[in-house]
């Protein structure tokens, strides 16, 4: 009779788990079966103090949101570049995903979008005072894949030279405008 009951015990909890593995399978699966957003679908705006500045490190975060009726995700970090009033590109190293101050490198993961959902990516870049050689910034233009054509924001007072850091798609900001494991939140906790 022991053995029996000590069974009787343990095969909820393997109807439990197996229960949760069907589900995270499902979700896994629906994700991966999902399409890739496209541009058009996407509407984009600047969330002004998203991320807090440090110093003279900046940062522009971008709402994506789905303005499509179906659920789609985004993934990896995006293609983006800068561009002066005359639509030239200005010379501007992005670097993709790279431990910067105001975030550390994050983890590259599909987001999915349900209908108005958004999605958001974060630019790190130095303010620059004055005239160094650098041209204010018209237009960010961010490309979701080769294929896509790019979706573009209208930009101003932003002088982004030499190097701009950005983070993969971020399915939620921090709560208080600091990433946690950043050089920002490490010396605002001093």
């Amino acid at each position: 009779m022991v053995r029996r009951s000590g069974w009787l015990a343990v095969v909820p909890i393997l109807f439990g788990l197996a229960l949760c593995s069907d589900a995270a399978l499902a979700q896994s699966m629906m994700k991966s079966e999902l399409p890739m957003c496209k541009s058009r679908n996407l509407g984009a705006k600047i969330e002004p103090g998203a991320v807090a500045p440090v110093g003279v490190h900046q940062a522009m975060t971008l709402a994506l949101q789905n303005r499509s009726s179906a659920a789609c995700k985004v993934g990896g970090v995006p293609e983006i570049a800068f561009a002066d009033k005359v639509n030239r590109p200005l010379p501007v190293h992005v670097c993709s995903n790279c431990p910067a101050y105001l975030f550390p490198v994050m983890p590259v993961e599909a987001v999915v979008l349900q209908p108005r959902q958004s999605v958001y990516l974060v630019v790190e870049y130095t303010a620059v005072a004055g005239d160094e050689g650098c041209e204010e910034a018209a237009t960010f233009n961010m490309r979701l894949a080769k294929e896509e054509r790019p979706l573009r924001i209208h930009l101003s007072g932003v002088r982004a030279c030499a190097v701009v850091d950005v983070t993969p798609f971020l399915a939620k900001l921090p709560p208080n405008g600091l990433f946690p494991d950043s050089e920002a939140a490490e010396d605002a906790g001093k």
